[in-house]
């Protein structure tokens, strides 16, 4: 864990950010006509990854955007 004190603005925007990518990704994956258990899974693991970041983790936080942005620009890639 990476704790540095008080969050700096750009922390509090960065971690919006993923916690807004995880959301955009979650409503993505069960917005499948029929979400079977994988993609069920999927969701699951996105909401946790994105519950278990350490807030305080700059690096963890920039990761876990970058993971989110990464598999929807995947999804829309295969579905576009």
């Amino acid at each position: 864990m990476a704790h540095s004190g008080a969050w700096r603005v750009g922390d509090v925007l960065a971690y919006d950010a993923m916690r807004d990518a995880a959301a955009e990704l979650v409503g993505v994956l069960l917005s499948e006509p029929d979400p079977g258990d994988d993609v069920l899974s999927a969701a699951v693991a996105v909401r946790r990854v994105s519950l278990d970041v350490d807030g305080h983790d700059r690096q963890a936080v920039d990761a876990a955007t970058l993971q989110f942005r990464g598999r929807l620009d995947e999804l829309a890639d295969h579905h576009g």
